[in-house]
């Protein structure tokens, strides 16, 4: 019966380890998307003119400048692309929060029913257990017990 009842801390360990594990998978992730960020920043910030910076955001696999748009200013450019880059920095940022979520709920449901198998199978085994000196259940002698405490603790 202990056996199966000190499983539970065992599950709860590796549960959150699993959880300690997505958690920086998820930060990893993270900081690879602001560090690319940084870097297209970078690039779109340095370009002298609106042609540099169709070619600099082409070489980046980012988004491209159509050439009808080359005859705007290029802050005005610049700007447009970094506002560009906020909004999938922040869309990818949120994405992978999301997915960081819906990978811990499969790990908190399979640490849960672990939990009540290893409840489930304490229960049992101490209900068929016999305590030959006493000449009852395991779970009878623990019944016992545990209401003689509770008298004890009574006022």
């Amino acid at each position: 019966m202990a056996g199966y009842l000190l499983l539970i801390p065992l599950i709860g360990a590796s549960g959150w380890q699993r959880f300690r594990q997505l958690e920086a998978i998820n930060k990893a992730n993270i900081e690879r998307i602001e560090e690319n960020n940084r870097r297209v920043f970078e690039e779109i910030d340095s370009a002298i003119d609106p042609k540099d910076l169709q070619f600099r955001l082409k070489a980046l696999n980012g988004p491209t400048v159509p050439d009808s748009l080359l005859n705007l200013p290029l802050a005005q450019l610049q700007q447009q692309a970094q506002n560009i880059y906020r909004q999938g920095t922040a869309y990818a940022i949120n994405q992978s929060t999301k997915n960081l979520y819906e990978s811990i709920r499969p790990v908190r449901v399979q640490s849960i029913k672990l939990a009540i198998t290893s409840l489930v199978c304490a229960f049992c085994f101490s209900t068929v257990s016999w305590v030959s000196r006493v000449n009852l259940s395991l779970f009878q002698l623990f019944l016992l017990l545990t209401r003689g405490i509770a008298k004890a603790l009574r006022p």
